[in-house]
Order: C-alpha cells, then structure tokens, then sequence
C-alpha cells in the first residue's frame, strides 16, 4: 500500500529514470544557499518532503536507516522540504534526527511552480530520487530494500 501526500499543483512533465536533475539553489537549514552545481560528482538520495505530510515522517527514519551507511563513502542525502513553513520544518529535522543530512528548504509558499519538485513534474510527497555522481535520476521513488541494494552495488563497484 503506498500512501502519499498530493500537492494541488500542476507540475511538468515527470523527469524519469535516466534524465539529468534540474540546476537548483536552495538555503540550508543553516542558513548557506546551496547550488547544484557543488553536488556534482557525488551520488545522491534526494528525499522531497514537509513536516505537515504524515507518510514524509513516517518514511524518514526507514530512509535514514537505509542510507546512512554509505554517507561517510560520499552519498550525499538531500532532505528538501517543499510546501513548508521555516518554523515547522526546523522543528521536524530535529525531531526526526536528520541533522546529519543537507537539509535544504524549497518554498515559496506563493510561488510553488518556481519549486524544484513540481519543476520535475512531481506532485506527491514524499517523492525520493536517487541520482548518480553524473547528474542522472537512477531510480524513483524505490522501496528501501531496492534502494540499499542499489546503494550496496554502487559503493562496492566504487572499490573495485
């Protein structure tokens, strides 16, 4: 069963398997704007959520268990908070304990189009991604079982 938060939003058309992630510029819970750009040549777990949606909090501590073991390898995880308030999602990351994770915010509560999710054609939360070192979605939105087994065989191809 696969519950989900739906945006009232219109979004694109959805970036798939095998295209290349939008450029992006985000503020860090920490106050840094974050570019795109910085990421590149790293894997990465990008998880679009809000502290308002239940099936975001209640994915998120699945998610950390799956992902954490490859962080200190180079996978950089990306928790984007989208449709949020500051306030609300500060609180959630805490709660959470994601404070190990970039944790970025992308609202504007006026302007949702201008948001990376919807300009992805996505309009669910949470909406997960895993992208390669090249910039390139490898898989949407996977269980965490195909995703630590995608995480397993990348890492142990980058030793050898």
């Amino acid at each position: 069963m696969v519950i989900c938060c739906m945006l009232s939003l219109s979004a694109a058309a959805q970036y798939q398997v095998g295209d290349t992630i939008p450029a992006f510029s985000m503020k860090s819970i920490e106050g840094h704007q974050i570019e795109s750009s910085w990421l590149k040549g790293h894997p990465m777990v990008i998880d679009f959520w809000a502290s308002w949606c239940f099936p975001c909090k209640i994915k998120m501590p699945f998610l950390a268990e799956t992902v954490r073991p490859y962080m200190d390898k180079g996978l950089l995880v990306l928790t984007i908070a989208t449709n949020d308030k500051d306030a609300d999602w500060r609180k959630s990351v805490d709660k959470l304990n994601i404070e190990d994770f970039m944790n970025l915010f992308d609202t504007d509560r006026s302007k949702p189009e201008g948001s990376l999710l919807i300009k992805m054609g996505y309009n669910a939360l949470p909406t997960t991604l895993l992208v390669g070192a090249d910039g390139k979605i490898l898989l949407v939105n996977p269980r965490p079982s195909m995703l630590s087994a995608t995480l397993q065989k990348m890492f142990s191809q980058k030793k050898g």
